[in-house]
C-alpha cells in the first residue's frame, strides 16, 4: 500500500504500544540510547518508529479521510503551574511540509516572547516504497539567522522490505573540524526466511570506539527466543548480557534480561518484563519488574495499560511507576481522534495528584491537517502582540488593528469559539454571550499573524 508521506506521518506521531519484537535497532543502541548526542537519539527513536510502523498499515486502510495530510501540531504548557485552573500557552510546535517526492521538511519552533522562533529541522528523502533513505538535522542560531548542521542518518533497506534494514550509519557535525564524523556503524545478518542472526555496531562514546555485536536465536515456530549480547575488546568476544523470551502465538508474553557477571561467570537477573493481549492482538498491558537482590526476588517497577477505540487506535494509556521506597506516580495520556478516523486531533498529558486525588493536565498537543493544499483548519500562529483593551473585559475589547484580518477567537483547551471578519476602522470587538475565562485572541492578516491573551469577567 502507497501511502502519501505526509499521511503517513501522522500514524507515526500516535502513541501505539508496539508489540515487543526483534528491533532493527541492536541492544547497544537502544541501551546507551541516553549517552548519545540528542540529535543522534532523536534519528534512531524517528527512525525505530518507522521500521515498526508495518502493524499500522491496517488502521490506514481504516481511515476515513484518506485525502488529509498533517499540517503541524502545536504543544501547550501552563504558565501558572499548581493553579486550579491553569492558563496554557503555546510553547512548541512542529510544520510538515512535503518538499518534493518523497521529501519531508519538519520545522520546529518555540514560543518565547508572545513570538514564534525557530529551533530545529529535520529533512528526510524517502524512496517510492516511503522507507527513510537519508535524514539530515539542522539547528537555528539565532545569532546569525542561518540553520546549521548537526548530524544525518544514511540506512540502506534490505531489498524490497519496509522493516528490514542492511545496515545504516549516523554522522555529526564537527565544527572544529568543518567535517562529518561517524559516530555509529550498524551492519544487519540474516539467514533463512530473513531472519535477522547477528548485529554489528560500532559507537563512538566520549571520543572512544566500542564495537557490539548481538546473536539471535529462533525456536521451530520462527519465533526469536534468545538474544546474546557481546562487547568485541582487542578482538576479544566478551558476553555482557543475555534476554530470553516466550511466545503464545507469536506474540512475545514475556522476557528477561540476564547481565553476565565477568568475574564470577554467572548469569544475573536484571529485568522481567510481561505482556498481555487484546482478542485482536493489540497490547492490553506491560508490567515491568527489577531484579532486587536484597529480597531474591522480582520487584515491581512499572505498569502499562491501553485502551483502544473501534479503529484499533490507542485512546487511553495509564502508566504507574513504583520507586525502591514504595512511592508510585500514575500518568496517562488521552488521544482523541478526527470523528470517523484514525487521525489524532488532540494528545493530553495528565499526572495524579494525591492532594487533589485527581490527575491534573500537564501538558497537550493540537494536530492540524490541510487537504493537499488546502488548510482543514486553522493554526493560532501567535507571531506578533495583539494590543486590545480593556482587558480584563465584561462586554467588548478596543483592538489597536488598521489592516483587514480574520479573526479567531479559542478557548483555553485550544477550541475555536467564534471567527471574525475585521475592517480597518472598525475599533471594537463585542463578545456578547461568552462565558467568563481566559481566552486567546488571534488576528490573520496580509502580514502576519497577531494574538492576544483575553480575559472575560
Amino acid at each position: 500500500m502507497k501511502t502519501p508521506i505526509l499521511q503517513l506521518a501522522v500514524f507515526l506521531l500516535l502513541t501505539c504500544p508496539l508489540i515487543a519484537q526483534t528491533s532493527q535497532l541492536p541492544y547497544a543502541l537502544r541501551s546507551h540510547r541516553a549517552d548519545l548526542p540528542t540529535p543522534v537519539s532523536k534519528h534512531l527513536q524517528e527512525l525505530e518508529q518507522r521500521l515498526l510502523a508495518g502493524p499500522l498499515e491496517r488502521t490506514l486502510t481504516k481511515a476515513i479521510a484518506d485525502s488529509m495530510y498533517l499540517d503541524s501540531t502545536i504543544t501547550y504548557h501552563p504558565v501558572d503551574v499548581g493553579e486550579a485552573n491553569p492558563v496554557f500557552v503555546p510553547s512548541s510546535r512542529s510544520v510538515f511540509m512535503e518538499t518534493g517526492p518523497g521529501q519531508l521538511r519538519i520545522v520546529e519552533s518555540v514560543f518565547e516572547e508572545d513570538a514564534w522562533h525557530f529551533s530545529t529541522q529535520t529533512r528526510t528523502q524517502h524512496d517510492e516504497l516511503g522507507r527513510v533513505i537519508t535524514q539530515f538535522a539542522e539547528a537555528f542560531d539565532r545569532d546569525i539567522g542561518t540553520w546549521l548542521p548537526v548530524s544525518r542518518l544514511r540506512t540502506y533497506p534490505r531489498a524490497v522490505s519496509t522493516t528490514l534494514l542492511d545496515s545504516l550509519y549516523v554522522e555529526m557535525w564537527i565544527e572544529e573540524d568543518n567535517s562529518w564524523q561517524r559516530v555509529i556503524n550498524v551492519r544487519h545478518t540474516y539467514g533463512e526466511m530473513e531472519r535477522l542472526q547477528k548485529s554489528t555496531t560500532s559507537l563512538i562514546l566520549d571520543g572512544e570506539e566500542l564495537t557490539f555485536e548481538d546473536e539471535y536465536s529462533y525456536d521451530e515456530n520462527g519465533d526469536n527466543t534468545e538474544i546474546h549480547y557481546y562487547l568485541i575488546s582487542d578482538s576479544e568476544r566478551l558476553l555482557t548480557s543475555q534476554e530470553t523470551r516466550e511466545y503464545s502465538n507469536h506474540l512475545v508474553t514475556n522476557s528477561t534480561l540476564f547481565l553476565y557477571d565477568q568475574i564470577d561467570e554467572d548469569l544475573l537477573p536484571e529485568e522481567y518484563i510481561t505482556y498481555t493481549y487484546t482478542g485482536t492482538g493489540l497490547t492490553d498491558s506491560i508490567t515491568t519488574y527489577l531484579w532486587d537482590d536484597a529480597q531474591e526476588d522480582w520487584s515491581l517497577s512499572s505498569l502499562n495499560n491501553y485502551d483502544y477505540n473501534g479503529l484499533d487506535a490507542v485512546t487511553d494509556e495509564y502508566t504507574a511507576t513504583f520507586d525502591i521506597f514504595g512511592d508510585t506516580s500514575l500518568t496517562w495520556i488521552k488521544n482523541t481522534y478526527v470523528a470517523g478516523t484514525t487521525y489524532l486531533e488532540t494528545v493530553e498529558e495528565f499526572a495524579f495528584v494525591e492532594d487533589l486525588n485527581s490527575y491534573r493536565r500537564d501538558a497537550y498537543t493540537r494536530y492540524f491537517y490541510r487537504e493537499a493544499s488546502t488548510a482543514v483548519n486553522d493554526r493560532p500562529r501567535l507571531t506578533r502582540q495583539l494590543a486590545i483593551w480593556p482587558n480584563p473585559t465584561a462586554h467588548s475589547v478596543e483592538i489597536n488593528l488598521q489592516e483587514s484580518a480574520l479573526l479567531h477567537l479559542y478557548d483555553q483547551t485550544g477550541r475555536l469559539i467564534l471567527t471574525r471578519n475585521w475592517a480597518p476602522g472598525q475599533d471594537r470587538f463585542d463578545l456578547p454571550g461568552l462565558s467568563p475565562g481566559i481566552y486567546q485572541l488571534s488576528a490573520r492578516t496580509a502580514e502576519g499573524v497577531y494574538g492576544a491573551r483575553l480575559i472575560k469577567n
